[in-house]
């Protein structure tokens, strides 16, 4: 027996039939709908003058459980604080299930309530009175609009507050503000804040990446909506990228200063296929990452990733950007390291011809292409050139002719003449696609003198600079604060290769890395690198290990075993916080 029939003995003949026939309809016809819930329609913001009517009449609609509305309910409208009236104060649902009603705010400024009912089910709604068209906001504190230069992504440690008053100057409470970026790509949460009894409204304001002077506006959501700006002043970086002020990085993650610490994994700067050196990069950054180092080196080929060299390889891009991916999926930070300059020649040594300086015409277009492939990630840091040498500083600035000959005292080769590019110009081209990635300079005199600075320095934003101190005589603890590290005092410094070439000399590591924590400078060791095993070309324990000692190399295996030099660097990498 269906319900409708049980139904049939208790019900008028008049209403058994408008049942039964709304029972038979199909699914295309009249359904009988129930009451489920009671939700607004009105806007999620109300405002208005004490004692006057909000602009809109508010709305609240009865839904079925499928959430279409149902006509035909009855609603009552009554004031739950704050005084004013509604009218009606009854309403019938219409065809989409809506009821509506006009809401005269109460004398008294600050948040007033309204109670709809249908049946069982109840709503509050709350709008904010303020004190006519005189209501205005003012900045209170925080946001610094007068502060120093603040790092690019980062939270403004004070909380930004506003406060709201009506026309006699009282604090309005409940009144609503919404934060909005208006420039420079500032972003606030809460996006929409409440006044508490004191007309205070808080949001904490993130700076944007763009950089110049960040802009946050705080609107009061009422018809006339006043607002104010306040204003920061941020760097400038690459999305989640590190950025600089004055000698400093900042960390995006921390909005901290960092110091890098890690090692130069070699090997794409000579090829990348066919050799477990080779084929072993990448799936090294797990082991160089337990020893606790927060960044990895990249030395890379210009003439094995242009297109149109004579070493060009068209798999080669595809293996340093997935290296790159790898490194980056464990938080290591990446350098990008243009290694050699050779356009498209090779050494004697079959080993991509290291030239004084860039040229125009390969490296270029090749820092072009790194920066517009990598400039969505501020974890990749673009090392311009890794040694220039025998050249003045007005050419490693702004490039110039370099005659032919040896590239420098005792090369065998003789070199062909070529026009150099300078670190400025290398420099722009980064910018030019976009890229605000940190990039890293390396001195004079393969990479190690930083003493021309400030006369010639390259001129940007994001800019560290780099140093290599190997154990040469000429290169001893000595002179390292006049030849580089006293210049870290005004930019940031990084000694960006280092090495003993033989293992009676290890002090020398400790010397070095014992300078850089005095001076907060990052360091970057070479190498992650072991030559082939014994008994490959004849090799020796013995000799292979003298071979581990001149390289230098950090490991004796490809499983991350340290070498003498390599205990130093691991244990000194696990001393630090």
């Amino acid at each position: 027996m269906t319900r409708l029939a049980r139904l049939r003995p208790r019900l008028h003949p008049a209403l058994w039939i408008s049942l039964a026939v709304a029972a038979c309809m199909d699914a295309s016809g009249p359904q009988l709908r129930i009451a489920a819930r009671l939700e607004s329609a009105s806007s999620a913001t109300l405002a208005g003058a004490p004692g006057a009517p909000l602009a809109e009449p508010i709305r609240v609609r009865v839904v079925d459980g499928q959430g279409t509305g149902v006509a035909g309910e009855r609603v009552t409208f009554s004031i739950a604080s704050g005084g004013g009236q509604v009218e009606p104060a009854e309403a019938v649902t219409d065809s989409d299930g809506l009821a509506a009603a006009e809401w005269r705010l109460g004398l008294q400024p600050g948040t007033q309530t309204l109670r709809a009912t249908n049946g069982a089910r109840s709503l509050t709604l709350s709008a904010t009175a303020i004190d006519g068209p005189g209501a205005r906001i003012a900045y209170v504190s925080g946001g610094r609009p007068q502060a120093e230069l603040l790092p690019a992504g980062c939270i403004i440690p004070e909380p930004l507050v506003v406060r709201v008053t009506d026309a006699q100057g009282r604090p309005v409470a409940g009144a609503t503000v919404s934060f909005e970026d208006a420039g420079g790509g500032a972003s606030a949460s809460p996006g929409v804040a409440t006044t508490d009894g004191l007309g205070l409204a808080r949001t904490t304001w993130r700076l944007g990446y763009e950089g110049g002077q960040s802009v946050l506006r705080a609107v009061l959501r009422t018809v006339a909506s006043p607002s104010i700006e306040v204003t920061a002043a941020g760097t400038v970086a690459a999305p989640g990228g590190y950025s600089v002020i004055g000698n400093t990085v900042f960390d995006p993650a921390t909005c901290a200063p960092i110091r890098f610490r890690g090692v130069t994994r070699p090997s794409l700067q000579w090829h990348w296929g066919g050799d477990e050196r080779f084929e072993k990069i990448g799936e090294d950054w797990a082991t160089i990452a337990s020893w606790k180092a927060n960044l990895v080196r990249l030395p890379v080929s210009q003439t094995y990733w242009v297109p149109g060299t004579r070493q060009h390889d068209p798999g080669y891009k595809a293996r340093v950007v997935d290296a790159v991916a790898k490194a980056r999926a464990l938080g290591l930070a990446v350098v990008i390291d243009l290694h050699a300059s050779d356009r498209g020649d090779r050494n004697y040594a079959g080993v991509p011809d290291g030239q004084q300086m860039p040229d125009v015409e390969i490296s270029l277009p090749f820092w072009r292409d790194v920066a517009a492939t990598f400039k969505d990630d501020g974890g990749v840091i673009f090392e311009l050139y890794n040694e220039p040498h025998d050249v003045s500083p007005a050419i490693w600035l702004n490039g110039g002719d370099i005659a032919a000959g040896p590239s420098y005292p005792g090369d065998p080769e003789t070199r062909a003449a070529y026009r150099a590019v300078g670190m400025q110009e290398l420099y722009n081209a980064v910018r030019s696609q976009g890229a605000r990635n940190l990039v890293l300079i390396s001195g004079l005199h393969w990479g190690y003198y930083l003493n021309h600075l400030p006369t010639h320095a390259v001129q940007g934003y994001n800019i560290a600079y780099s140093s290599h101190p190997y154990d040469w005589p000429d290169k001893q603890a000595g002179v390292w604060e006049a030849d580089f590290g006293v210049v870290s005092s005004t930019v940031p410094v990084i000694i960006g290769e280092f090495g003993a070439y033989d293992c009676t000399r290890l002090s020398y590591y400790r010397q070095i890395l014992d300078y850089a924590d005095q001076k907060g400078l990052g360091w970057i060791a070479w190498a992650w690198w072991t030559p082939p095993a014994v008994g490959v070309a004849g090799r020796t324990a013995e000799s292979r290990m003298q071979e581990i000692c001149r390289f230098p190399a950090l490991i004796t295996d490809w499983n991350g075993t340290p070498s003498p030099s390599g205990e130093i660097i691991k244990a000194r990498l696990a001393s630090y916080p």
